[in-house]
C-alpha cells in the first residue's frame, strides 16, 4: 500500500507560535541575502530553496528561488524561533517541492501563496487533490503527486473512507463509482473538521448523491 507523504503539520506549528500568517509570500532581490548564513537548503538542480538567518534583523527566513527569474526571489516565511523555523522549512521542503519543481507557475507571487494557504488550511489533503483545487492539474505528473492520487484512488477499504470524503468535497473526480460501490456504512457517515459528510458535500451533485443513497440502502 502506498505510503502517505508526511503532512505539513500547521496544528503543530500553531501550537508552536507559529500562525497562519507566517506563510506570507513576499518578492525580494537576491542581493539582500548575500552573506546571510545558509541554515539548511533543498536545492537539486537549478531549483533552490533555503532557509536562512538573518542577523540584522534576527530572523529566519525561508526564501525560493526562481531558475529563470534571477533577479528576483520569494521569501515564504519569516520566523524568530530556529527551532519552528527549520521544523517549517523541512515540512514544506515535503509539501511544497514537488509543486515547485513540476510548474513554473508556482513561481508567481499570488499563485504560490494560494497554494501555501491551501496546504495550511488543509494539512491532510492528498497533494494530488490539492493540485487539482488550487488548479495547478499539470503538477499531477509529478512522482510525488501522482502516488498521492493514486492513493486517492484506491478502493481499498483502508482507504475507502477517507477517499470517498475528500472526493466529494473537493470534486476530485479519480474513479467515483469505485468509492461509492467500496463504500461502507462508516465511509458514508465519516465527516470532516467541519462535521459534513460525503452526502453533505454530494448535495450538489445529484448523480453522485442518488448513487451515495442507492449504496446506503444496501448496506
Amino acid at each position: 500500500m502506498f505510503k502517505k507523504i508526511k503532512k505539513l503539520n500547521i496544528t503543530s506549528a500553531i501550537g508552536m507560535g507559529i500562525t497562519s500568517s507566517a506563510l506570507k509570500v513576499e518578492e525580494k532581490t537576491p542581493l539582500f541575502y548575500n552573506g546571510a548564513k545558509i541554515c539548511e537548503k533543498n536545492d537539486k538542480a537549478q531549483e533552490t530553496f533555503r532557509l536562512y538567518y538573518i542577523s540584522q534583523s534576527d530572523v529566519y527566513e525561508a526564501v525560493l528561488y526562481n531558475p529563470d527569474e534571477r533577479t528576483v526571489c520569494l521569501s515564504v516565511f519569516r520566523i524568530e524561533d530556529e527551532r519552528k523555523a527549520k521544523d517549517m522549512f523541512r515540512q514544506l521542503c515535503e509539501r511544497l517541492t514537488p509543486f515547485y519543481q513540476s510548474s513554473s507557475r508556482c513561481y508567481k507571487t499570488p499563485i504560490l501563496q494560494s497554494l501555501l494557504n491551501c496546504l495550511e488550511e488543509h494539512p491532510d489533503m492528498e497533494l494530488a487533490v490539492v493540485a487539482r483545487t488550487t488548479g495547478l492539474t499539470e503538477c499531477l505528473k509529478h512522482e510525488k503527486i501522482a502516488a498521492s492520487a493514486k492513493a486517492v484512488d484506491a478502493t481499498d477499504a483502508g482507504n475507502t473512507e477517507t477517499s470517498l470524503l475528500q472526493a466529494t468535497k473537493f470534486g476530485f473526480k479519480g474513479k467515483m463509482e469505485n468509492f461509492v460501490s467500496k463504500a461502507g456504512a462508516t465511509s458514508l457517515t465519516k465527516g470532516d473538521e467541519k462535521g459534513n459528510t460525503a452526502v453533505h458535500y454530494a448535495v450538489g451533485q445529484p448523480e453522485l448523491l442518488d448513487k451515495i443513497l442507492l449504496r446506503a440502502t444496501e448496506l
